[in-house]
């Protein structure tokens, strides 16, 4: 972990400080932020300005973080306003030693649904699992979730982990959504040690199910990497990567097939300096010619580490 506010000057930087696009307060603290804000907003609101709002966290529903001129956004996320209970209940079962199954029974709402997971150790160095999930999607999931994939590669690029693209910041999968969905993935993978080489396998199937307009999304696809440690201080590893997915977007279909593939050298200098060479090359196919992209990224450099 790197602590400070350094890391995100620099992202601000590289792509032209777009929060200085407009003016803003940026209230801090422990107890008040939330009467600051509303006192700030209607002061600026009064002498003319066109004003902007966002606190955390909310009282009844999400959209009213998000204010504009003193309003609360439409709720466009949901059809219907949740209401009802939530809860859920756990099986934890081993049948034997090596193998490991957890379910879990759930209710969000009106609806019931079954995920879980499991694991068996093939050997001492080799185990495969699967898991299943089901859960509501919403910009506040989505967006904290994308946020976890935002990394920085050996070189301080900042990439999505997901698919080891560069960062651009109108990405859509870093923007918020005024669309909920109901996620369904299935995923397995196999991770195995023999000798110096580690492998690892892994493959998902996941549906998108937006009710607000009745758009349904389908993806599947698969990851394989293999790592070897060349000798004491050198290590070589390769990535590829392929994803399918077809977009039911009601009048506008979508298809799209993203493969890639990357190679790095890291040469270990002493115990917190590495020497990293790099290549990363995506291709994104599509049935609409303006999402077609390829991207090939060479990187040589240090990574120090403290």
């Amino acid at each position: 972990m790197r602590l400070g506010l350094e890391p995100m000057r620099q992202a601000c930087a590289r792509f032209g400080h777009p929060e200085r696009a407009f003016e803003a307060v940026h209230v801090a603290g422990t107890n008040g932020k939330g009467s600051v804000c509303a006192m700030v907003e209607s002061i600026a609101r009064a002498a003319g300005r066109r004003t902007g709002m966002f606190t955390s966290p909310h009282l009844c529903r999400f959209a009213e973080r998000i204010q504009i001129a003193g309003q609360p956004i439409d709720d466009a996320t949901l059809t219907v306003e949740p209401d009802g209970p939530i809860g859920s209940v756990g099986l934890h079962w081993t049948p034997g030693p090596r193998t490991s199954v957890i379910l879990n029974f759930n209710h969000r709402y009106d609806d019931n649904f079954v995920t879980g997971n499991a694991s068996y150790q093939i050997g001492p160095k080799t185990n495969v699992a699967a898991s299943y999930t089901e859960r509501i999607e919403t910009s506040q999931t989505l967006f904290a979730n994308d946020l976890n994939f935002l990394i920085t590669d050996e070189f301080g690029n900042f990439i999505d982990a997901r698919t080891a693209q560069l960062f651009a910041l109108g990405g859509s999968a870093f923007g918020l959504t005024d669309q909920a969905f109901k996620l369904k993935r299935f995923e397995t993978n196999l991770h195995a040690v023999r000798g110096r080489n580690t492998f690892d396998v892994i493959g998902y199937y996941e549906t998108r199910d937006v009710e607000s307009t009745d758009e349904f999304d389908t993806a599947g696809g698969g990851e394989l990497n293999w790592g070897r440690a060349l000798s004491r201080l050198t290590n070589l590893n390769l990535t590829f990567r392929f994803r399918d997915a077809d977009f039911d977007v009601p009048g506008a279909p979508e298809s799209q097939q993203i493969v890639g593939a990357g190679t790095s050298l890291i040469y270990h200098m002493n115990e917190t300096l590495d020497g990293v060479v790099s290549l990363e090359y995506t291709r994104q196919f599509s049935n609409v010619p303006d999402d077609e992209f390829s991207e090939a990224v060479i990187s040589f450099g240090l990574a120090k580490r403290f």
